[in-house]
């Protein structure tokens, strides 16, 4: 029996993930299965209610005008595929980040703006080490 608000991984041959049944309360989880340094990377995608309390990474990417270099794909399908469903889970990230374990920020290319960002960073961290100790 399936916990409430949680989808079993999506079969690869099935090539099909229905859409969240409330983007605005629901993400995807993505998996990263153990292998070797050669092997094939292996994935498997669920989708959990942000009540359930899972313990989870996230990653913090833009999505601009620079066009990826090759798709995305997990289970098969392109992502994300659902631009609806897109623009309720950028309403949504505030919750996601503040309940993730640990959120990784992807800021872009080295420029004025990012620099700006990473010497603010460590400004914080060298304020918080000196204020703990």
């Amino acid at each position: 029996m399936e916990a409430a608000g949680h989808t079993d991984s999506q079969d690869v041959q099935n090539a099909s993930r229905p859409p969240l049944v409330d983007a605005s309360k629901q993400i995807r989880l993505l998996k990263v299965e153990p292998g070797g340094f050669d092997d094939e990377i292996k994935c498997t995608i669920s989708s959990c209610a942000l009540s359930e309390g899972l313990e989870f990474n996230a990653i913090s990417y833009t999505w601009g005008l620079e066009q990826p270099q090759s798709d995305i794909f997990i289970d098969g399908l392109r992502f994300p595929d659902n631009l609806h469903e897109k623009s309720v889970q950028v309403g949504i990230m505030g919750d996601v980040y503040a309940r993730a374990a640990t959120v990784l920020a992807c800021i872009g290319k080295s420029d004025v703006v990012s620099d700006y960002i990473e010497a603010v960073i460590d400004d914080i961290e060298k304020n918080f080490v000196m204020q703990c100790s």
